[in-house]
């Protein structure tokens, strides 16, 4: 190599250096022109001779050689990286006023300083407030009411959750799709006055950009006068419930006894939001509801959503407010005067659908006019129209069945025959003694085949079977206690083997939504029937009290997760045959 070239070799670093350092003084001034304020940024720090190795390897080509300029140079000029920051950068002008571009003149006497409110920002979404109903669900219910504020908040932004709970309290949520939006809330505790909550409400829907504008109200299903009173208050109901044939037998009697009650019939709005599942069973599920609730309910059930499981949620109580009717009517006025106030209209009650889950469901079976005409119309209902029109609440599989006969039903106390009690004395010998801890079952003997139907009253304490019958329900048996309260029972039989579980649960829901049909159907005649009671017991017909429904089966492995999931409604029996030689009797225990 000679001497020149060695020189040449000497001087490179010191001019690469040179021409890196004007470089990046030339785009820091850039940047202070172009992307910050008025005062310049800090210089750019030259790289260590460690880290020479990275900020070259933007370079494609070589360092040009000396007395070339970078113009000349082979090769496109490339930048150096950066390192990404651990936080995003704060700008410094973050709190100066904004520059809205516009196509619209602006009026000499227009200030700049004339923007519009924060307050009229909630004013751009409709609100939206409806009266939501937990039914049967799977896991805990009240969890499933803040999934239901969740999906809605992805889309609408922040959800208010006020809880009707059963003392008439009245307590405030908030759930929202970020955590920044709750930090700002500052709660009312447990023990607030009455006040607050309506300084409370009015705070969170002048929230600028995070206002509400969708109030869940969660009210308790219960018929109690104060209840349904409130419910009939709110324009739109939505129904939140699972697709067992327990929550949507259980939503049915839910919007029967809300329909019945209603006075506005179409112009209400009825949603139905479908929990654990997924499309294709929530379209289902639409779908038989609406054709069932279709006599009493002048408006179709509109599928809202489904959720498949459960997902984490940002909530925040705000807090409890003491039980007062006036509150709630304060409370009720300040939600309608909002939703007035937007100018929403007959459209305020309007549901906000989150974009990316779409249901082209048909629920509806017939036109509104048909199902409007069908409510009207006085004549009373054909005997087995009803549970025609039930049936598809249990599957279209259903639709097509022949309706099973019923068992012949003996009206009054047939005595067992004295030859039976002969023939049963050894064989009461032959069974072995028990101990003394152990339970007697009740049993009772009844027939001599197994295809004869028991007398049910007689395995329920102090009841008096009643010759009254429900017109549409012939199969539900009625009987009086001691206390005047009415029974209403249903035997279900069905064929053994463990291929036959499904057979046995189809028939007993089937069952149980006929004694439910027939308890209505009681409770609407209860003044009646208490003239039908034999005259010699001297019992009387209590009418406040509400009718017990019984549920006698022998197949108690499906019975038992339908009645789990109705609660008390239905009390369960296990009802079966004992033969002894010849002789049959029936064995009942009671299951819950």
């Amino acid at each position: 190599m000679t001497p020149p070239d060695r020189a040449q070799r000497r001087e490179r670093p010191s001019q690469r250096t040179m021409q890196d350092k004007h470089t990046r003084k030339t785009l820091d001034h850039i940047a202070d022109l172009f992307l910050t304020g008025t005062a310049p940024a800090a210089p750019t720090p030259t790289p260590t001779p460690d880290d020479d190795q990275v900020s070259l390897g933007g370079f494609d080509a070589a360092p040009p050689a000396m007395g070339a300029s970078w113009s000349e140079s082979s090769g496109p000029f490339r930048l150096p990286p950066k390192v990404a920051a651990q936080h995003p950068r704060r700008d410094e002008h973050e709190q100066d006023p904004l520059l809205h571009l516009t196509n619209e003149p602006v009026s000499e006497q227009q200030s700049l300083d004339e923007r519009p409110d924060e307050d009229d920002v909630s004013k751009a979404r409709p609100v939206n407030i409806q009266a939501v109903f937990v039914g049967n669900l799977p896991g805990f219910g009240l969890s499933w009411l803040t999934q239901y504020a969740w999906w809605l908040a992805h889309s609408a932004g922040p959800v208010g959750v006020l809880h009707v709970t059963d003392d008439d309290a009245l307590a405030l949520d908030v759930v929202a799709p970020n955590r920044a939006t709750l930090d700002r809330l500052t709660p009312n505790g447990d023990q607030a006055s009455e006040g607050d909550l309506i300084d409370t409400m009015h705070d969170l829907t002048r929230s600028g950009d995070t206002a509400i504008t969708n109030w869940l109200i969660h009210l308790p299903m219960s018929t109690a006068p104060g209840v349904l009173s409130k419910t009939l208050d709110i324009n739109q109901w939505t129904m939140l419930c699972g697709v067992d044939d327990a929550a949507i037998v259980a939503t049915y009697l839910w919007l029967k006894q809300l329909g019945m009650a209603d006075r506005l019939g179409a112009t209400r709005r009825v949603g139905l939001m479908v929990m654990g599942s997924d499309d294709a069973k929530a379209r289902a599920a639409a779908t038989n509801l609406n054709k069932a609730t279709r006599n009493f309910l002048r408006t179709p059930v509109e599928l809202i959503g489904t959720l498949a499981r459960m997902t984490p949620v940002i909530r925040k109580h705000i807090g409890r407010f003491p039980a007062c009717e006036e509150l709630w009517q304060r409370t009720l006025a300040f939600l309608e005067d909002l939703a007035v106030g937007v100018g929403a209209g007959d459209d305020h009650d309007e549901v906000v659908e989150p974009a990316p889950i779409e249901f082209h469901a048909e629920p509806q079976s017939a036109p509104l006019e048909a199902l409007t005409a069908a409510y009207e119309s006085p004549d009373e209902p054909e005997p087995y129209a009803f549970d025609d029109e039930l049936l598809p609440l249990l599957g279209e599989s259903q639709a097509g069945q022949a309706p099973v006969p019923e068992p012949p039903i003996t009206r009054g106390v047939v005595p067992p025959k004295p030859a039976q009690r002969a023939t049963l004395e050894p064989a009461a010998a032959s069974v072995p003694p028990r101990m003394p801890t152990q339970t007697e079952p009740r049993e009772h003997a009844w027939a001599n085949t197994s295809h004869d139907a028991p007398m049910l009253a007689q395995f329920i304490a102090g009841c008096t079977p009643i010759e009254a019958r429900c017109p549409r329900q012939s199969g539900a048996m009625l009987a009086v206690d001691a206390a005047g309260r009415l029974h209403l029972m249903q035997h279900v039989q069905t064929a053994d083997g463990a291929g036959n579980d499904a057979a046995a649960q189809q028939a007993q829901c089937n069952a149980v939504v006929d004694l439910l049909d027939a308890c209505d159907w009681a409770r609407e005649h209860l003044s009646v029937l208490g003239l039908t009671l034999p005259h010699q017991t001297g019992l009387t017909l209590d009418t406040q009290c509400e009718p017990i429904v019984h549920l006698f089966t022998h197949h108690a492995r499906c019975a038992v997760d339908l009645v789990n999931r109705m609660g008390p409604v239905v009390q369960l029996h296990l009802l079966q045959p004992v033969r002894l030689g010849d002789v049959t009797r029936w064995v009942c225990n009671d299951l819950n």
